[in-house]
């Protein structure tokens, strides 16, 4: 195993890896588009959409319960909530849920680095980088870490930082930040809602991924330095889906109820859109050039890359919930009118709800700034 010199921990080494990079919102031109791409992943474990799988139904009363908290006004901050410390009221605020942040030095830490989607923060080393992704991992319960050997089986290799170049480096700088800024303000049970323990930083091998989840090693994630700041929660909730459903990934039937299956496009012409020129991509004729796609998505899909397949599907709706205004604003059909989305993320929370109510109610109510 790859490892560097803890400072809180010096014998422990780096078991597994996480990462993640900064926001990319989707987009019908080239560039957004090849930026999503790199963020998302293909899935190493088939997905059979025809056999549904022995997926949880959440009660009537959860899924009213949930319907209300998204038809409710976001929360509102008074003069005396703005004058605390920001830290401070995170923390107030998560308490009211029954929910726990990270420490505030490792929120404190996480803020003082600087990221955006094409230049990575020189605030710290890569490899103090990596010591805070490991702490703020910990923190989640996550074990973070480079594996020291390729593993043609799972898919990756090992991803040796003293040999990489010079825009892998960048682009794992990116990575790990967005990893660390991403889990700094997002309760602990979040993590363990998903059931994950261990994310390992990796060079993925499969099908030019970014980053996945393989069912042979369902406590584990795999992420690579070309990851965003939403990957790691993607990523989890396939390892959500594939638990809930008794190892069945993609198959849940009521979440696709309202999707037919010739909807989902593939990952072929996924791909190939990406691929196309610029006055191919924007080529209304043709229903597979990209704005096609990510109007589609608007519609029906929480991204373009979720209109894949619906592993991909559930994953990326998965993640909306963790930007309550995206979540809010397609529930209440006022992203393309479509109450298919709408049905999809209520599924979704109701079932984060039933499960860990105060979770979904913190989420909905309390997570981003919606725009004025």
């Amino acid at each position: 195993m790859y490892s560097f010199e803890h400072p809180l921990s010096q014998s422990e080494r780096f078991r597994e890896a996480v990462v993640i990079g900064t926001s990319a919102l989707f987009a019908v031109n080239l560039m957004l588009g090849v930026q999503e791409y790199r963020s998302e992943h293909t899935e190493l474990a088939a997905y059979n959409s025809d056999q549904a799988g022995n997926c949880p139904i959440p009660s009537s009363q959860s899924v009213k319960d949930v319907s209300q908290l998204l038809e409710e006004p976001p929360r509102l901050f008074t003069i005396e909530d703005v004058l605390i410390d920001p830290l401070e009221r995170e923390e107030t605020v998560a308490a009211e849920y029954g929910l726990h942040l990270v420490s505030q030095d490792l929120r404190e830490r996480a803020n003082s680095l600087h990221i955006d989607e094409l230049t990575a923060t020189e605030s710290l080393t890569l490899e103090e980088e990596i010591l805070l992704s490991q702490d703020m991992g910990a923190a989640h319960g996550l074990i973070v870490s480079v594996p020291e050997e390729d593993n043609a089986e799972l898919g990756y290799k090992a991803l040796h930082i003293e040999s990489l170049n010079a825009e892998t480096k960048k682009a794992l700088r990116v990575t790990l930040g967005g990893f660390i800024t991403t889990l700094a303000h997002k309760p602990v049970e979040l993590v363990q809602y998903y059931g994950v323990t261990d994310v390992k930083l990796v060079m993925p091998t499969v099908d030019n991924a970014a980053a996945y989840f393989t069912p042979e090693t369902p406590q584990a994630v795999y992420l690579g330095p070309y990851s965003w700041n939403d990957t790691i929660i993607h990523e989890l909730a396939h390892a959500k889906d594939f638990r809930r459903c008794e190892g069945k990934m993609g198959a849940d039937s009521l979440f696709v109820k309202d999707t037919p299956r010739e909807h989902y496009i593939g990952l072929e012409a996924y791909h190939s859109a990406l691929a196309q020129s610029p006055e191919k991509q924007n080529d209304t004729s043709d229903p597979r050039s990209w704005i096609n796609i990510a109007q589609n998505a608007k519609n029906e899909f929480a991204s373009p890359y979720g209109s894949t397949n619906p592993a991909e599907d559930i994953a990326t709706v998965s993640s909306r919930l963790l930007q309550r205004c995206q979540l809010q604003i397609a529930y209440v059909n006022r992203l393309g009118e479509s109450a298919v989305l709408s049905n999809k993320l209520l599924l979704e929370a109701a079932r984060m709800y039933q499960e860990k109510p105060g979770l979904a109610q913190y989420l909905i109510r309390n997570n981003n700034k919606c725009p004025t």
